[in-house]
């Protein structure tokens, strides 16, 4: 059986090609000259991350993102969001509306134009708590450590989790006598799960991951 003879393409010569390719890089430029009011948008913002990057001493290469304080949405009200909490405070204490705050991969950095100079740079809010966060977790597991109920030498972070809504465990017996605001911390290693009290700084209650209830020295 023969088949039909595939239908023949057009040839395009060089001239054609090169011509073509040409009018493409013509478009473009015009494209982007037609808009100057973006290209030196584009440049300014270039050259404000480079200014800061090196007087903070962080690779541009690093940069994530900025933000203008004051007239994002996210940080319209510098004073509300001072007041939202701790790490908040820290952070923008020294910041004002029209201040830069540019997030590199390895710090955050708040700039302020108006006099070109750095207000400052450091962990972010988020990194601060996490920190925060890490160095109370460590510290609870210390205390359950004393009591016996993972071993001494054990060098395993657990998963926290915070309860929301104890109610809804009402008929689980792991969580009798605890609140809303205590951690549940599981040792996955270790086959643990822990519900702790971070006011009075104990242990409510410990089980196995079959949430077999284990005998601890709570007070």
């Amino acid at each position: 059986m023969r088949f039909p003879p595939l239908p023949r393409l057009p040839s395009i010569s060089l001239h054609t090609f090169l011509l073509s390719t040409i009018c493409i890089q013509l478009i473009y430029l015009v494209a982007v000259l037609a808009n100057p009011a973006t290209v030196y948008e584009n440049l300014t913002r270039r050259w404000l991350v480079q200014r800061v990057a090196n007087a903070a001493e962080v690779d541009i290469e690093s940069f994530q993102n900025m933000v203008v304080l004051g007239k994002t949405k996210e940080f319209d009200d510098i004073d509300q969001l001072k007041k939202q909490n701790s790490y908040n405070q820290a952070v923008y204490k020294d910041a004002k509306s029209g201040d830069l705050a540019l997030a590199f991969s390895s710090k955050m950095v708040i700039y302020r134009p108006k006099t070109e100079s750095i207000i400052y740079q450091g962990e972010t809010p988020t990194q601060k708590m996490e920190q925060d966060q890490k160095l109370a977790v460590s510290k609870y597991a210390e205390v359950i450590k004393a009591q016996g109920i993972i071993p001494k030498e054990s060098v395993e972070v657990p998963q926290v989790s915070v309860i929301s809504n104890v109610d809804q465990y009402k008929n689980n017996t792991l969580y009798a006598g605890a609140s809303n605001g205590d951690l549940v911390m599981v040792f996955s290693d270790s086959g643990i799960v822990v519900i702790y009290n971070t006011k009075e700084n104990r242990v409510i209650k410990a089980a196995r991951n079959q949430l077999v209830p284990l005998e601890t020295n709570s007070h």
